[in-house]
């Protein structure tokens, strides 16, 4: 099956089931091109998949004695080190806002459905590359989580619960959706040093952010900001009639300083969210990226 963006809307499993088999293939792809780092000169406490051996070379200053082959050492009558391959498996954590924000969209799709393919891939990619897989919903009903599991069944139960989450199915009549403060500290007891964690949103309440930089020190955190050409500035001037499904508004986008405050608020957004992510780990996926950048963009961030 084909990847395609059937409903622009709403957010269907079979959709993102159908990335399963690229993303095995991409996974492959990066295995190919990895460079393998050899092991040697000190031995690893990080808990991982186990050391492979690559080869036996002559002993160098720095080199642990523990990695010294004793039996070519005594055969060649000089000191010679055993090397390794280090696979290493990082548990994935895939936090994905759908949230009401989210079901929106002027240019092929809402960023809902966006969010959810790249979380699908994400989870895809980490799942081939043999690394566990979690996630975290924000949804209008409050936060749902899955801690890390291993295989194929991890990347299942992400992708139900992706459709069931969809905010253009849920309804927003209550008081318990979730906000950007209350998912950091659910981050902070459910993630350990060593974790990666994808956060997938629009960020409208970005400035909750902040208590990200205590957990940075010891988890690979990245930005994956959705996003819309309406999220950067108002369309020309004029009046504009907007719904969600359910109720319709009309916007009046003709004022000179509205719409300069506009620009001027998600500018800041942006830079805030690079500053919490550290710059090389801020990624921008628009709602009109094609499937293939998408593709190849999610690769390279998962590689």
């Amino acid at each position: 099956m084909t990847v395609t963006d059937a409903s622009p809307t709403h957010i269907i499993a079979r959709e993102l089931h159908a990335w399963s088999a690229l993303a095995k293939h991409q996974a492959a792809l990066s295995r190919q091109r990895r460079p393998h780092h050899m092991m040697g000169h000190r031995i690893s406490t990080h808990r991982g998949r186990g050391l492979e051996f690559a080869e036996v070379r002559a002993y160098q200053p720095g080199d642990d004695i523990r990695s010294i082959d004793w039996r070519v050492t005594a055969r060649k009558g000089k000191t010679h080190t055993r090397l390794y391959h280090e696979e290493r498996e990082q548990p994935v954590s895939i936090v994905c806002d759908l949230r009401s924000s989210m079901a929106f969209g002027s240019q092929v799709r809402f960023k809902s459905v966006l969010a959810a393919h790249i979380a699908a891939l994400c989870g895809w990619l980490a799942c081939y590359s043999g690394n566990r897989v979690g996630f975290v919903l924000l949804t209008n009903q409050g936060i749902h989580s899955q801690k890390p599991m291993m295989r194929e069944r991890a990347v299942d139960f992400l992708i139900q619960s992706l459709e069931r989450a969809d905010p253009t199915r849920m309804t927003n009549d209550n008081d318990t959706v979730a906000g950007m403060d209350e998912l950091v500290r659910q981050l902070s007891l459910s993630t350990r040093p060593g974790y990666r964690i994808l956060l997938i949103s629009d960020f409208p309440d970005w400035q909750a952010l902040a208590p990200l930089s205590g957990l940075k020190a010891n988890r690979d955190i990245a930005v994956l900001h959705c996003h819309d050409q309406l999220d950067e500035q108002l369309p020309p001037a004029g009046e504009y009639v907007i719904t969600n499904g359910r109720q319709k508004a009309v916007i009046h986008s003709g004022n000179r300083q509205q719409r300069q405050r506009y620009q001027q608020l998600y500018a800041e957004r942006i830079a805030h969210l690079k500053t919490i992510s550290g710059y090389q780990h801020y990624f921008s996926f628009p709602t009109h990226i094609s499937r293939e950048n998408l593709l190849q963009y999610v690769g390279e961030i998962m590689a």
